[in-house]
């Protein structure tokens, strides 16, 4: 028997290749002034409902009509002049029916962009220096029309512009227009309505609302994840993965690891490392992250993978950089 190892996942049941900006406009019970936070995030969609006969091709994805897709894992973080550090983390588990979820409305049959495009979405947001942690009762609903990610959409970002080698690897032919993704969707998102935020601690304490957001969702810049090496080791999957920093000014960066279906991440979850500027000798760091069975007597799947995210805390969507890979196993 095959021992088992992660590999860098190309399936196309996921989708990875795009960082997320948001602006958020939170307004707290009780204060005068409203706090204007800019999240910069990184998260993994999935077409994978059907877990027993996963689609293989894109073929068998594109609708002929409405399809939806699941949040598997979805991270935002921020440090904010007036509320320190911000860590928000979407819910993506099981078939709650508050798992946090998006639909695709395709503009023509059989093709799955351009669509209107509709995220629902629940979450926990911790402000540590605030010591509270809240959370969303009714969903966050953003709404924006998406295409495909093609040439000009690096062209028009001005961190392409600014810095054109800064853009990771795997996603160069895609700026240079030699090829086209088949599926990388882009758009600004925008909040429906307004959301209430309630204490985790007490819920049924109101604490603030998010009366405003935008998303912006964008391909992955600035940073580029790479594996390095895997292996098993009593019944875990453990790997090798190096975070590399494009860019030419030193980054502070925030990564996490989070287990997909069938995993479950037995190393550290989340973390913090300073990056150099790009070529430099500490302009790259490397971390080991590792997956257990979440029940050991289950074979290990196709759709069984760990997510490795990193993010700087930008201050806004001009200095944002990200990457993200997906972990599965051969």
């Amino acid at each position: 028997m095959p021992e088992d190892r992660f590999q860098v996942s190309q399936s196309p049941v996921f989708q990875v290749e795009k960082g997320k900006g948001c602006n958020a406009m939170i307004a707290f019970e009780g204060a005068q002034d409203s706090v204007n936070v800019f999240l910069g995030g990184v998260g993994v969609a999935s077409f994978s409902n059907d877990r027993t006969n996963p689609p293989q091709t894109f073929a068998q994805i594109a609708p002929q009509g409405t399809t939806s897709m699941e949040w598997v894992s979805n991270r935002f973080s921020a440090t904010s002049a007036a509320l320190g550090d911000i860590n928000v983390t979407f819910q993506t588990i099981g078939n709650s029916p508050t798992r946090s979820s998006l639909v695709l409305i395709p503009e023509r049959s059989g093709n799955l962009l351009p669509a209107r495009m509709v995220n629902t979405l629940y979450f926990e947001m911790s402000i540590p220096s605030q010591g509270i942690t809240v959370f969303n009762k009714d969903p966050l609903v953003l709404e924006s029309r998406s295409i495909n990610a093609n040439a000009e959409t690096f062209r028009l970002d001005p961190r392409f512009v600014r810095d054109p080698e800064a853009v990771p690897r795997r996603l160069q032919a895609f700026a240079t227009g030699e090829r086209e993704p088949v599926f990388l969707p882009v758009g600004n998102h925008q909040q429906r309505r307004p959301v209430f935020l309630y204490s985790k601690e007490n819920p049924d304490q109101r604490v603030a609302t998010i009366f405003d957001s935008t998303v912006h969702v964008i391909p992955h810049y600035g940073l580029e994840l790479a594996l390095i090496s895997s292996s098993r080791v009593d019944e875990q999957i453990v790997a090798e993965v190096e975070v590399e920093n494009l860019t030419q000014v030193a980054q502070e960066v925030h990564w996490f690891v989070d287990g997909i279906h069938n995993l479950t991440v037995t190393s550290h979850p989340v973390g913090s490392a300073y990056l150099g500027a790009r070529n430099g000798a500490d302009s790259r760091f490397r971390l080991k992250v590792s997956g257990r069975r979440k029940n050991p007597d289950e074979p290990l799947g196709q759709l069984d993978c760990l997510v490795v995210g990193v993010t700087n805390r930008p201050e806004s969507i001009d200095d944002f950089v990200s990457d993200c890979i997906l972990l599965s196993v051969e």
